[in-house]
C-alpha cells in the first residue's frame, strides 16, 4: 500500500495561469485548491515585467498571481522564464531556454523576485528543460551552469529561504543537440555547477 502525502501534492499549470488575466486569477487559483493540491507551478515571465528595462517593471501581473495562490492557501513555485530583448535575447524565441543568453541580468531579475515576494514565495526554478532546444538550437549545459552560479547566490542573499530548482529537464533522445536529462546534469556538475542548486527539478 502506498500513501500519498497531500502536502507534496500540486498542479504544474505550464503558461496558463501566467497568461490568465487578473480579473479571473482568484477563480484559477480557487479551483486548483478545489482539487486538493497545494502546490502550484507556473511560469513567470521576465520578459513581461521588464520589458522596458531594469529600472521600470510592472509588477501588476505578478503580484495578482501571488495574492490569488495565497489567497487560496497554496504554495507556489516561480517557473522564471522568458529573456527581454534589452538584455540581449537573440532570434531563437523558444521559451524553454532564451532566459541564459544573459546569466548576470537574468540573477539580478530572479533576486528582485526573491526580494519582492519574500515569506510569501521561496521556491524559484530557473528556467524550463534547459537540454533541449526545440531544434532551435543546441542545448549548452555549460552556459547553464553559469546561469545557476550567478543566480542561486543572488537568490539566496534575497531570501536565505529560498528553494532554488534546476529548470525541469525534459525526456528527450541525444539528436538535434538534444541531451538526455541525465547526460545534461552530469555535465552541469562537470561544468562546476555542483552547490547552485537546491534540487533537480
Amino acid at each position: 500500500k502506498v500513501e500519498l502525502s497531500l502536502s507534496k501534492f500540486g498542479i504544474a499549470t505550464g503558461a496558463q495561469l501566467w497568461g490568465t488575466p487578473n480579473s479571473e486569477m482568484k477563480a484559477e487559483a480557487d479551483a486548483v485548491a478545489g482539487l486538493g493540491a497545494v502546490w502550484i507551478r507556473s511560469g513567470v515571465r521576465w520578459d513581461n515585467i521588464e520589458k522596458k528595462g531594469p529600472d521600470s517593471p510592472d509588477w501588476t501581473h505578478v503580484d495578482a498571481m501571488v495574492d490569488a495562490v495565497e489567497k487560496a492557501h497554496l504554495r507556489l513555485i516561480m517557473n522564471v522564464t522568458g529573456m527581454p530583448e534589452w538584455a540581449g535575447k537573440t532570434e531563437r524565441k523558444q521559451y524553454n531556454i532564451d532566459v541564459i543568453d544573459n546569466p548576470v541580468a537574468y540573477a539580478s531579475f530572479a533576486a528582485k523576485l526573491a526580494a519582492r515576494y519574500k515569506g510569501r514565495v521561496n521556491v524559484f526554478e530557473l528556467g524550463n528543460e534547459p537540454n533541449h532546444g526545440k531544434g532551435v538550437r543546441d542545448a549548452d549545459p555549460a552556459l547553464y551552469a553559469q546561469v545557476l552560479k550567478e543566480a542561486y547566490p543572488a537568490i539566496k542573499k534575497a531570501n536565505s529561504n529560498a528553494i532554488v530548482l534546476t529548470g525541469g529537464l525534459g525526456g528527450v533522445k541525444e539528436k538535434n543537440g538534444d541531451i538526455p536529462g541525465d547526460k545534461f546534469l552530469k555535465a552541469l556538475y562537470d561544468n562546476g555547477a555542483k552547490g547552485y542548486f537546491d534540487a533537480v527539478s
